[in-house]
């Protein structure tokens, strides 16, 4: 393997790691597991994302680079579900111990969606083929372009540079803004030299929007059920537009703090990139 190709370096640690993953996953319905496949998926896919966009060529085989993962991005789809479930539980399970809030219904029917959720995934992952991932490998491998390391950490941060453009305009889109700086975070794991940008900053960034979402998609499902499914009457009923109420609360400060963060760290990110304001507020 050319080890100055750090797009191809990268790429197959990934992959190894998602076979080791999918591996387990025919074995067991391990939810951590489920995790670490899904997180090394967007590994992936973000990799991609960036070698089509360096090759700069006009070929659409180039520019469309989900085309080249359809499989493995549906089995991220179908995991999707259950591992948003899974996080809804776990998130019930803390905002209980904190506070009066009590919704056994919820919990019950969550732990139902569970269940079929479950064999979804099952299926998804018994009847996963990797096939794609081994051309893409030899794809990458094939390619001598980005031979030259110090040309390939030029075209990075060039990427990453691009990828800042507007980052403002999308602090009222927290899920926007958290694919954008995913997509700088992955680019980081690329360049040489990283730790002059403090990507550990930025981590704990997308930490916050992690939070978020997981709490945003915890709202949409409470939201459903108390509406679609519980009988008004329940006591329950009410201890959910409370749990609403502070979860609303609770996702306005993250985003505040988030706003804050990055702000901070793209300033400290022009100067040790020596680069002009990225944007205007």
């Amino acid at each position: 393997m050319n080890k100055s190709n750090t797009i191809l370096v990268n790429w197959e640690k990934e992959r190894k790691i998602f076979e080791k993953k999918n591996q387990i996953l025919q074995r067991s319905k391990d939810g951590e597991a489920i995790h670490e496949l899904r997180v090394t998926v967007k590994k992936l896919n973000a990799y991609l994302q960036i070698y089509t966009l360096l090759k700069n060529e006009k070929d659409p085989h180039f520019n469309l680079n989900k085309q080249l993962l359809t499989k493995t991005t549906e089995l991220f789809d179908v995991t999707g579900r259950q591992r948003d479930v899974e996080i809804c539980l776990g998130l019930l399970t803390n905002l209980q111990k904190k506070s009066n809030f009590s919704c056994p219904q919820f919990i019950l029917y969550l732990k139902a969606i569970l269940k079929i959720t479950r064999a979804w995934s099952a299926y998804a992952i018994h009847h996963y083929r990797k096939k794609e991932l081994l051309r893409i490998k030899i794809l990458l491998r094939q390619d001598d372009q980005f031979d030259n390391a110090e040309v390939l950490n030029q075209k990075i941060e060039f990427f990453i540079n691009t990828q800042l453009t507007g980052i403002f305009e999308l602090f009222r889109k927290p899920h926007q803004l958290r694919k954008k700086l995913k997509s700088i975070y992955y680019g980081f794991n690329l360049l040489e030299g990283n730790e002059k940008y403090q990507p550990e900053r930025l981590n704990n960034i997308l930490d916050d929007l992690g939070s978020w979402q997981d709490l945003e998609v915890l709202l949409l499902r409470i939201k459903h059920f108390r509406k679609d499914y519980l009988p008004k009457p329940f006591s329950e009923f009410a201890n959910l537009k409370k749990m609403e109420s502070a979860i609303r609360l609770k996702n306005k400060m993250l985003i505040k703090n988030v706003r804050g963060k990055t702000k901070r760290w793209l300033n400290f990110f022009n100067r040790s990139n020596k680069q002009p304001a990225t944007d205007q507020e």
